[in-house]
């Protein structure tokens, strides 16, 4: 019985190798054609010359410039917010070659020319400072010293909470005293071992001490402070926010000091009463990238609200602030460090293009950051589509990156005035915002053309993907997708043909030119397709076959081992037997011929025809005769039927029943 059961065994675990190996066989069989990895993936590709039309032209292009013009495009014929726009032309002053007229046009003439804010139906200090220092970039000097005349009145005082502001004076002598003058009005400060009379026994006075309406009246305060009758004074203005941090403005040693306190800070719109961390981000970071046109960073007088304020979860506001602070020379080393270690394995920060390029333009510069700017660049490359040179479908994504990847210095240049004036156009007629047509002659189109804004209105309530917009009701000209909490970096332009324009078909969620030919190498799909019969198909995922066929031949080859040297070596199962053919008994018709044909003496039970009984015939020592009827003799006499007989009985009492049965 436990042969058979290893024998079983055996056999139906070859059953399972064969029907496994028969699957593997069949998915080789099934799996299509022209795998394998791209020239941006590792592999080696295959020669250009193997492409024609405009496939071949968008390879052998610069991936910069690939880039550049993919934005132009999207820039030109969509209309996005001015933040976007903004950003677009910055990043497309580096292509050094584009034509940025209408571009820059367009922009104009979303400013405010009253009061110089952009956009010109409610002005944001984000929108205001990005396009300003776009206007800067371009070479447009009125709109961008209106830009900042408007930022630098839109300051408002900010840091009024907390343990506040200090003027910490220490003297050699410890005794002494000190003026401090503000707004013409002064206080005498008498000094007992560094320990002031006036405050009962304090070694600091606070701000709110000297005038309880010193921070709320207006920005950077002006303090005078004269410690002549205290030898050896050193004077520190510092903010502390709680008992556990401070911050140093300044430190001065001399008898005479002048202190601007710098307590201001940004809000969304010239209008806030509160501070806004971002956007006091964005107007800092404009008004120090336009040098000696814009300010410093102790004129603005917001560096201690932005460094007391920042949360270093917040990577992008990590980024922003240590651009600001390599332009005003007065980089923080711990915040270096900071953002270089949120970087992650791949060389990314968060998984996402526009963080990760901001990072990168943040740290550049820095030389003991170069690796982790360099590990960054190659996350970025890796995230470009390689058909158009884009990032995510997104014109803000796209405008980061390659501002990141043209280097530590903003590109600038001279654009030429449009041919439509920048200060009210002429029209030939009325825009329809529905048809994609210029229909008024000005060179702008539909959602691109600023006669549409009412229609825009509509397009951002409409529950629909519009050509301008990223996502639904959101993107472009409506309300930043990140302010209602949605990605762009995920967004699905289409996800069937009928979604695209004439002449477009839907790829991996975008909206691309239709291939009259179709591709002919994997080079000529994005980074996740490939070429399969003349269409770029996505990736599928590469079969382990041959590793699950390594496993099955490990099992079999350790399991036949095993079987060989515990039966078969050891004589526990004999493989001939398994080979050996089996004797086929005869027919019922072979039978009755061999039976009647056999001689008398031979055939079971038949008597002699002398009537006696030759099977109780003696031999003379008293035992039975043995014949082949009687098989076995036992000691007693007995005649025992062999095995053989009893088959043959049995098979002849059937045949007669079979017979009678007829």
């Amino acid at each position: 019985m436990k042969r058979g059961y290893v024998i079983r065994s055996i056999i139906l675990l070859f059953l399972i190798i064969i029907s496994s190996l028969l699957v593997i066989a069949d998915e080789i069989t099934d799996k299509p054609d022209g795998g394998g990895l791209t020239k941006d993936e590792g592999g080696l590709g295959t020669d250009d010359s193997t492409t024609s039309g405009n496939s071949a032209t968008a390879i052998s292009l610069d991936k910069n410039q690939l880039s550049y013009q993919w934005l132009l495009n999207k820039t030109t014929d969509n209309t996005n917010g001015v933040s976007d726009d903004s950003l677009a032309i910055i990043a497309l002053l580096g292509s050094g070659n584009l034509d940025l007229t209408q571009l820059v046009d367009r922009l104009k003439n979303k400013m405010d020319n009253n009061v110089g804010c952009w956009p010109n139906n409610g002005c944001k200090v984000k929108d205001t400072s990005l396009a300003t220092l776009a206007m800067y970039a371009a070479g447009q000097d009125e709109e961008a010293i209106a830009g900042i005349k408007w930022l630098k009145e839109a300051r408002i005082p900010g840091l009024r909470g907390g343990e506040g502001w200090w003027l910490v004076i220490k003297g050699s002598s410890g005794d002494g005293s000190c003026i401090i003058s503000y707004k013409g009005r002064s206080k005498t400060f008498n000094f007992k071992e560094d320990k002031i009379k006036e405050l009962g026994g304090k070694s600091y006075i606070n701000l709110l001490q000297i005038d309880p309406t010193i921070l709320s009246s207006g920005i950077l305060p002006v303090l005078n402070v004269d410690c002549s009758n205290l030898p050896g004074s050193i004077i520190t203005l510092l903010y502390k926010p709680n008992v556990n941090s401070f911050f140093i403005q300044k430190s001065e040693t001399a008898a005479n000091a002048e202190f601007k306190v710098s307590n201001s800070c940004f809000g969304e719109a010239k209008s806030s009463g509160n501070c806004d961390y971002e956007s006091s981000l964005y107007a800092t970071w404009a008004l120090l990238e336009m040098g000696d046109s814009g300010l410093k960073l102790d004129e603005i007088g917001d560096n201690i609200y932005l460094q007391s304020k920042i949360k270093n979860i917040n990577i992008k506001d990590l980024a922003l602030l240590n651009r600001i602070l390599y332009l005003s020379s007065s980089t923080a080393p711990s915040f270096v460090t900071e953002l270089a270690s949120k970087q992650k394995s791949g060389g990314d920060w968060d998984g996402d293009s526009f963080t990760s390029a901001l990072s990168i333009f943040g740290l550049s510069g820095n030389t003991e950051q170069s690796d982790v700017v360099n590990r960054g660049v190659s996350y970025i490359e890796r995230r470009r589509s390689p058909k158009d040179g884009l990032w995510d479908n997104s014109v803000r994504n796209t405008a980061m990156a390659l501002i990141a990847l043209h280097g530590v210095d903003l590109a600038k240049s001279q654009i030429a005035d449009a041919s439509i004036p920048s200060k009210g156009r002429t029209s030939k007629g009325s825009e329809d915002c529905t048809n994609d047509l210029d229909d008024d002659g000005d060179t702008f189109a539909d959602c691109g053309d600023s006669d549409c804004e009412e229609d825009k209105k509509t397009f951002c309530s409409n529950d629909l993907i519009d050509g301008c917009e990223e996502q639904v009701d959101c993107g472009g000209f409506c309300s930043s997708c990140e302010d209602k909490g949605l990605s762009t970096t995920t967004t699905e332009e289409c996800k069937l043909d009928s979604e695209c324009d004439t002449g477009q078909e839907c790829s991996s969620g975008n909206c691309v030119d239709k291939r009259e030919e179709g591709c002919k190498t994997n080079d000529e799909c994005s980074s996740n397709e490939q070429c399969v019969s003349g269409k770029c198909l996505p990736k599928e995922e590469s079969s382990l076959w041959w590793l699950w066929l390594i496993i099955i031949i490990v099992i079999l080859g350790g399991a036949g081992g095993f079987i060989y040297v515990k039966y078969v070596k050891t004589g526990k199962i004999d493989l001939k037997h398994l080979f050996k053919k089996k004797t086929r008994g005869p027919t019922f018709e072979e039978f009755r011929t061999q039976n009647q044909f056999r001689p008398a003496n031979n055939r079971p039970n038949v008597k002699p025809s002398n009537g006696s009984n030759q099977a109780n015939a003696r031999q003379p020592n008293g035992t039975r005769p043995a014949n082949a009827s009687t098989g076995v003799i036992r000691p007693n006499g007995q005649n025992v039927k062999s095995k053989e007989d009893l088959e043959l009985e049995r098979s002849i009492k059937e045949a007669e029943r079979l017979i009678k049965g007829k």
